[in-house]
């Protein structure tokens, strides 16, 4: 979790850590008992993107070598495409479109969904599925539009 080890460290209260340290205590202490669906809203939102990274790690680990489900909610697209198996695409609190990271990128069917897409700086770009396996071992690359 990339967290100090010391004890000054654990004394500290709240107010006397960064954003990105109380985030990470947060997720520490959802999975300290291994939950087996772990419910992940906007939980890099307020991070840098190295921290970002560090943590979507974890969850792709979390998720291969526990099983654990996430359920991870973002307004991030590019970091939804690089976790998600599936993704549902909610406009005004309801879901527009549901499907795989493929679909949702490159065949987009609600108006609402083609304009989160068409916003993106850089769209993903996803290897050819040969089976539903593969596809979730998979992750996308980026491409700069």
């Amino acid at each position: 979790m990339s967290l100090p080890n010391e004890a000054d460290f654990l004394r500290r209260r709240p107010s006397q850590l960064s954003v990105g340290q109380a985030q990470r205590v947060i997720i520490a202490m959802a999975i300290l008992h291994r939950p087996s669906l772990l419910i992940a809203d906007e939980a890099t939102s307020a991070l840098d993107t190295i921290t970002q990274s560090e943590i979507l790690t974890l969850f792709a680990r979390l998720n291969r070598e526990l099983g654990m489900g996430i359920l991870y909610i973002s307004h991030d697209l590019l970091s939804v495409a690089s976790q998600c198996h599936r993704i549902a695409i909610l406009n005004s609190g309801e879901i527009v479109e549901c499907g795989p990271p493929s679909q949702i990128f490159g065949t987009p069917q609600h108006e609402y969904t083609r304009k989160l897409v068409a916003a993106l700086p850089r769209l993903p770009v996803f290897p050819l599925q040969s089976s539903p396996a593969s596809s979730r071992d998979s992750e996308p690359a980026l491409l700069r539009v």
